[in-house]
């Protein structure tokens, strides 16, 4: 079995946090059947988070606290809803807890089958920050994840000029939403 993330489980993480991601995923494999994976990434996945830190930013005492980052994968869900199950659950994870004090948690959804296209297509953010750095929770067994291949050069442009034309289009509604919040 192929895995490249850094660590395998989160036996290395204090009980307190593993019994937190032990019932997210819980409460995720509870609402949304067609799980297929559940990862652990970002801050948590490197062993670089921050449980609580103190700043004072012009003079204003404010906490940074690393969130939990969890890519949840799926087969044949409507995303939509599954983006508002995880809503919910992230909802009830939180309800009565301390924004200075608790971890907070943000869920990313995908399709596993174009999750993999992204994997085999040498997508930055599916190759490295989740596949190469992160933890996986949850396994169905019923899919594997993809390994990147290699890439001609052709596929090389056209993936960096998909990407410039999304950021692009993106920076352009940041421009336009600035201009009228300025006025």
């Amino acid at each position: 079995k192929y895995i490249s993330m850094k660590y395998s489980s989160i036996a290395h993480f204090p009980q307190d946090i593993q019994d937190e991601l032990n019932f997210l995923v819980s409460e995720v494999l509870k609402r949304i059947p067609q799980t297929e994976y559940i990862i652990l990434y970002g801050s948590y996945a490197r062993n670089k988070y921050v449980r609580r830190e103190l700043r004072l930013e012009d003079h204003i005492p404010t906490y940074k606290i690393s969130d939990y980052d969890i890519l949840v994968l799926t087969s044949g869900a409507n995303l939509k809803n599954v983006d508002n199950t995880l809503d919910n659950i992230e909802d009830y994870f939180f309800a009565g807890k301390d924004f200075n004090k608790n971890t907070p948690v943000q869920f990313i959804k995908d399709d596993i089958k174009r999750f993999n296209k992204y994997i085999e297509e040498v997508r930055y953010f599916y190759t490295e920050e989740i596949k190469k750095e992160g933890i996986i929770l949850y396994t169905s067994g019923n899919f594997k994840l993809a390994r990147p291949r290699k890439l001609i050069f052709l596929q090389i442009q056209e993936q960096a000029q998909d990407y410039f034309y999304e950021t692009f289009l993106r920076a352009n509604v940041f421009l336009k939403d600035a201009k009228s919040n300025f006025y």
